[in-house]
């Protein structure tokens, strides 16, 4: 926020976890100026508008790393809340910074990365109606100069329709080296 005038919401790890959806999407909805558009039952094509800019003006980084094509569409249905730390949404034209393909906002997803020593083991597991359970395991820590996280988490719905059944298994990795000089 302190790089730019631009109107910017940021997502942190415990807004997310508060939320306790296993989508992403659940999460974007509570951006101001963002609709969250999704076409049917869970699984269906989503897509993201800006302040009122198309689905396809919008980039999507992941860690930094491009996730949207050029001037192309970025499905969110099926990004998962695991292993996920923070997002960060951009609600304005910014191309000096992101480039000339960021023409409604961006929407930068950072993952988790191990902070301790001793792993720190995380699982939970739910299930309601519907047919509907989640499970989630995690595991992250330092060790001399290498962080690490990973985490798998798989979601099972039956959905309201029958025959619309939805699975979704995500496993989330980041490995990283921290440099001291």
């Amino acid at each position: 926020q302190a790089q730019t005038g631009a109107p910017i919401t940021v997502l942190d790890s415990t807004t997310i976890e508060a939320l306790n959806k296993p989508d992403l999407l659940e999460a974007l909805r509570l951006v101001p100026g963002a609709q969250v558009v999704q076409t049917g039952a869970r699984g269906s094509q989503t897509s993201m508008f800006i302040r009122g800019g198309a689905a396809n003006f919008n980039k999507v980084l992941i860690d930094g790393a491009v996730a949207s094509d050029i001037g192309g569409e970025f499905d969110f249905a099926q990004l998962s809340t695991s292993g996920v730390d923070r997002v960060e949404v951009l609600r304005q034209t910014n191309s000096v910074m992101y480039g000339s393909d960021a023409l409604a906002g961006v929407v930068s997803v950072t993952t988790k990365r191990g902070r301790t020593r001793v792993p720190e083991v995380t699982y939970s597991a739910d299930g309601g109606n519907l047919g509907t359970w989640t499970s989630d395991a995690g595991i992250g820590g330092v060790a001399k100069r290498f962080n690490y996280y990973s985490s798998y988490r798989r979601f099972e719905t039956d959905n309201d329709v029958p025959n619309n059944d939805y699975s979704n298994g995500t496993y989330a990795g980041r490995f990283g080296v921290s440099f001291v000089s």
